[in-house]
């Protein structure tokens, strides 16, 4: 037979556990806050891109259409 008896608990323990737990916790909110965040960014991204393109292209498109688009004239 072993001579292995088994440690009670102490009330310090339960409550460092308690706090482990909690902590736990907060840390899987906060991963799943940081994944939520981040795909609002590649979403957002994204978006930007587009608009970054759309607007190079309205740009490329009004100075080919412009009366003196062979020659670059001087914004005032």
């Amino acid at each position: 037979m072993s001579n292995f008896t088994p440690i009670t608990r102490c009330p310090g323990c339960s409550e460092l556990k308690k706090y482990v737990d909690q902590q736990a916790e907060l840390i899987s909110q906060l991963m799943k806050i940081i994944g939520q965040t981040h795909e609002k960014l590649v979403v957002l991204d994204k978006r930007v891109q587009e608009i970054s393109s759309l607007e190079h292209m309205l740009y490329t498109y009004s100075v080919s259409e412009s009366p003196n688009s062979s020659t670059h004239s001087e914004i005032d």
